[in-house]
């Protein structure tokens, strides 16, 4: 028995969930020019991401830079209204590692397992790969009889179309609008309804269909199919149940949104007031803005003054160093001066001396005229201890 194939449902909006896909793929070896077919079929171009395994979710590469996509799809294009739908890749960086993870949303319905389906189907074949000399094969016919075919449970009871009505239930379901529940309970009812005509239509059918028994295509047996309706039946049933919960569960969520409206409102009349008071704190920031320039101003007049004082206060250092020069100057001329004073008292003193010994001599001057001598005096002389004029002593002399 073959595995089950799982089959996306044909989405031509590109908005279904489940058909959002993520794989991971080995590249060939080679530096240059990998490919690979996109395991899960035909995609939508603008959704495909790559990235390297080791960092997943993390998609740096681009398109036209990095990879190319190939083997356009035109017929689901067309489907899609000229939505771009390829199904290979074509990998030009020689840099993206050889194991990456691939992303996008693929198209679905039938060639969405073809990948997988043809896996299978070499697999069961079990090809030998032998050397054949067909000129040497005998009595071979013309034609072959055709061998007896198969034909799918699921074309029965139309399993395409389940997967694709069973994946927009799932996204209506998980959309939570009211009116789309109903629409699925209708879905379901009208479902539930056409599957047990086409099952009770297959079982009332009169001879083998198919030329084989029930079980040779992997079929069910009336007591088997009935269980099965009756476990659907029940399932379906539970998934009713599933969708009241879902519409009390919505009514629910309707009285919170009321309860939001009414926080945003309170919320709405607290921001006013903030505005508000945004408002009068921005007037009041204005006018300490209005006192910060006067402050300013004030701060600069007596920076200018102080600027002006500490001019005066250089000049004033520059005069005092100049006045200071001065009083140097006066004081070496002082110390000069003393200086002089001290050589001069001492000449006067030894002159003082001098003169007293002069004038305490008895004979002060031997090579002078004296008085009682007579002659002429060349110089003022002392007489009788009394110091006289040169014309005192001639006249003393009688020589005048």
């Amino acid at each position: 028995m073959a595995e089950i194939i799982y089959q996306y449902p044909l989405d031509l909006t590109g908005t279904l969930t489940s058909n959002a896909v993520t794989r991971r793929i080995t590249l060939g070896s080679g530096k240059v020019n990998r490919a690979f077919a996109f395991p899960d079929g035909a995609f939508y171009a603008d959704t495909f991401r790559l990235a390297a395994a080791n960092k997943p979710g993390v998609y740096p590469y681009k398109r036209g830079t990095d990879y190319e996509l190939i083997f356009a799809h035109t017929a689901y294009q067309k489907m899609t209204k000229n939505r771009e739908v390829v199904m290979g890749v074509v990998v030009t960086n020689s840099a993206i590692p050889t194991d990456i993870e691939v992303s996008a949303q693929v198209v679905g319905g039938f060639q969405s397992a073809n990948v997988e389906g043809i896996r299978q189907a070499i697999a069961s074949l079990k090809i030998e790969d032998r050397v054949v000399d067909f000129k040497d094969l005998r009595n071979v016919p013309d034609t072959f009889p055709s061998a007896p075919t198969y034909k799918d449970l699921g074309d029965i009871y139309g399993f395409e179309y389940i997967i694709t009505v069973l994946a927009g239930i799932k996204d209506a379901i998980n959309s939570g609008s009211a009116v789309q529940l109903e629409e699925i309970k209708g879905i379901l009812d009208g479902l539930k309804n056409d599957f047990l005509d086409a099952l009770n239509a297959h079982i009332n059918a009169e001879g083998n269909v198919h030329n084989l028994d029930i079980h040779q295509v992997n079929g069910l047996t009336e007591t088997e199919i009935r269980a099965l309706i009756q476990s659907v039946q029940t399932a379906i049933d539970a998934t009713i149940r599933d969708i009241g919960d879902l519409r009390a569960a919505d009514t629910a969520l309707g009285q919170r949104i009321d309860a939001v409206v009414a926080s945003l409102a309170a919320w709405n009349d607290q921001l006013n007031v903030v505005a508000q008071n945004y408002q009068k704190m921005s007037l009041a920031l204005a006018n300490l803005n209005s006192l910060v320039l006067q402050l300013q101003k004030k701060v600069n007049d007596l920076q200018s003054a102080l600027n002006e004082t500490n001019q005066r206060v250089t000049d004033l250092e520059n005069q005092g160093k100049d006045f200071q020069q001065q009083i140097d100057n006066l004081q070496g001329q002082i110390n000069s001066l003393k200086t002089q004073v001290v050589n001069n008292t001492n000449a006067i003193s030894q002159a003082n001396q001098n003169l007293a010994n002069h004038a305490a001599a008895d004979n002060p001057h031997p090579n002078y005229l004296h008085k009682q001598y007579g002659g002429v005096v060349q110089a003022a002389v002392h007489v009788n201890n009394n110091l006289t004029s040169r014309d005192d002593v001639q006249a003393e002399a009688g020589t005048k």
